[in-house]
């Protein structure tokens, strides 16, 4: 019999492809926050987009220095 290491992060599915067991969470996986919302959607067309909610996200984080 073969040892098996009971802690491997990655497990093998049905078609043969590795996937991840263990899930990352990040202090910063939350969500955009009323005030940046809103600003990104004065700011852009379209809400949802990808340019909008990206720009949320960065100003969430506080990447944007307030002048």
């Amino acid at each position: 019999m073969a040892y098996v290491q009971n802690n491997n992060p990655f497990e093998k599915c049905c078609c043969g492809k590795r996937k991840s067991t263990m899930k990352m969470k990040s202090p910063m996986k939350g969500k955009i926050s009323a005030s940046c919302k809103a600003q990104a959607k004065k700011k852009f067309k379209v809400w949802p987009s990808a340019y909008a909610s990206g720009w949320g996200v960065r100003c969430t984080r506080g990447d944007f220095k307030k002048k």
